[in-house]
């Protein structure tokens, strides 16, 4: 899996490409827990690019999130598929992210939580 991390304003996104898997999703916490830790407004994952997530994968993101907690941080994430879409609401955590359809409407209600 590859990580493209850029710079919108306030908000850090990841673009994530390949399967987030056992022997990537390390990778993708660190990079975000670092972030996390560094006080970014908003981090953004688009897994526009990520045709699966496994449980690690999972597992990535709820760390994420509660480190994004812990220090105050935002944390969202856009470009579900039909898959795994359906993994994250047979799993109980749809309702547990902010998600959003794509990184357009993800970056505009980012930066303009009034207007959502």
């Amino acid at each position: 899996m590859d990580i493209i991390e850029s710079r919108v304003g306030q908000i850090s996104v990841l673009a994530l490409s390949g399967g987030l898997d056992t022997s990537s999703a390390p990778s993708l916490s660190v990079r975000a827990i670092r972030l996390c830790d560094a006080g970014i407004g908003t981090i953004l994952i688009d897994l526009d690019k990520v045709p699966h997530v496994t449980s690690a994968g999972f597992r990535s993101f709820i760390a994420i999130k509660k480190r994004a907690e812990q220090t105050g941080i935002g944390m969202a994430l856009c470009g579900l598929n039909e898959l795994v879409r359906d993994l994250f609401e047979v799993s109980g955590l749809l309702g547990s992210f902010r998600i959003y359809p794509d990184r357009v409407s993800a970056l505009a209600a980012i930066a303009d939580p009034g207007a959502v």
